[in-house]
């Protein structure tokens, strides 16, 4: 599963591909981390969206509500959580992704 995704490629190509209009020029990102704003491509066109989402409906051992991003799903349960219920769906155009390990490869 992604920790990371990386988009290098010229989006005004990806539109192209996707028939849409090209959206204004973005620059080329190698680190693009969950919570960050990134271009995704929406049956609206290209918007600007946030990276993960807050579930709802989810609590806690305590009853509070769970706040933390979720990035990654199941394919075959993601209709079926509660998690995921009146999301919508966008597809998120990278290049490729990695995880971020902290450790140093020589």
């Amino acid at each position: 599963m992604p920790g990371r995704l990386f988009l290098t490629r010229d989006v005004a190509e990806i539109a192209k591909v996707a028939g849409y209009d090209a959206p204004p020029p973005e620059p080329a990102r190698r680190n693009i981390q969950p919570g960050q704003e990134l271009l995704v491509l929406t049956s609206e066109g290209f918007q600007r969206m946030r990276w993960g989402m807050i579930p709802t409906g989810r609590k806690n051992a305590r009853g509070r509500p769970v706040m933390e991003t979720i990035i990654n799903a199941r394919s075959e349960t993601v209709f079926d959580k509660t998690a995921f219920a009146d999301m919508q769906r966008a597809v998120v155009p990278a290049d490729g992704w990695y995880e971020w390990t902290g450790q140093v490869r020589r």
